[in-house]
């Protein structure tokens, strides 16, 4: 019986351990991600020239 709830407790605390690396794995790819939009944010305001309207950047040229 001593058994079995030394391995629970260790399994217990695997996942623990486990838990606490996948949330900070996760916490850095929001981070990750957030920057990523506000960089994507700015090219795609930086790639239109003034008064030029968005629909017309992914229009496809005449000769395709």
């Amino acid at each position: 019986m001593e058994k079995r709830l030394i391995d629970l407790e260790v399994k217990i605390l695997f996942l623990e351990e486990t838990l606490d690396t996948l949330n900070e794995v996760i916490l850095s790819q929001g981070r990750n991600i957030e920057t990523l939009e506000q960089k994507l944010e700015r090219l795609e305001s930086a790639s239109l020239a003034p008064g030029e309207e968005a629909s017309k950047q992914d229009e496809r040229p005449p000769h395709y």
